[in-house]
């Protein structure tokens, strides 16, 4: 499997874990028909929220995406995301799933090493909420698809 196919299938193991949650505590959703669907992932009691699966960035504390994201996850009313566990560096967000209002959300930019222009999230921000965390079966499944270069 490819690096893109593996983030694939965590992105898709990592709302299945979140909307799985949701069912068991009495949530309604609605998965998005269109799995590129540039408003939301799915409808949690009828609000468009959005979920990232990340191996968050243990040296700046942080969730990262591309930019080309940023306007989605600010749109939403939820957004939502799913820590994936580091191979080489432990770090304390493993396996726990975080929500926080897009429309407080603190984020900077940043260029990476390999010249790549990013977004960062810190997880140490007073509206970063931990919802759960997930099971060491799921934790271990979505580090499989991790295509992390610190794996």
């Amino acid at each position: 499997m490819s690096d893109v196919d593996n983030k694939t299938r965590m992105g898709q193991i990592g709302e299945t874990i979140f909307s799985n949650f949701c069912s068991a505590n009495g949530y309604k959703i609605e998965m998005a028909i269109d799995p590129y669907d540039s408003k939301k992932d799915m409808m949690v009691d009828g609000l468009t929220t959005e979920v990232k699966t990340q191996v968050p960035y243990v040296y700046k504390n942080a969730f990262t995406f591309k930019p080309n994201q940023l306007k989605k996850c600010l749109t939403v009313e939820r957004l939502i995301f799913v820590s994936v566990p580091n191979h080489k560096t432990p770090h304390y967000s493993e396996g726990k799933i975080y929500e926080i209002d897009p429309k407080k959300m603190q984020y900077y930019s940043y260029t990476s090493r390999d010249g790549r222009n990013m977004i960062a999230i810190p997880i140490d921000q007073s509206d970063m909420t931990e919802l759960f965390t997930m099971s060491k079966e799921h934790a271990k499944l979505l580090q499989k698809y991790s295509s992390s270069t610190w794996n």
